[in-house]
């Protein structure tokens, strides 16, 4: 269950992709009853290969930290 901020409404996310250049991704839901978005997070092909490779998690949270930093709209 997801309570949103903006309406105060309760639901269950319905997460959805979206390929926003080449092989970046935003992973994001939306309020169901006001339509406010929620990023859940970015991926790309490199964190894909660092998660399949078991890279730390350190390395992984600053490319998406990095991916987050450009391409978020807030």
């Amino acid at each position: 269950m997801v309570y949103c901020n903006k309406c105060k409404h309760n639901f269950e996310p319905k997460v959805r992709t979206k390929y926003i250049e080449k092989d970046v991704e935003e992973v994001f839901f939306n309020c169901p009853k006001c339509h406010e978005r929620y990023t859940a997070y970015y991926t790309n092909n490199k964190i894909k290969k660092m998660q399949k490779n078991r890279a730390k998690p350190i390395l992984i949270e600053g490319e998406m930290n990095r991916l987050e930093e450009i391409y978020s709209t807030h």
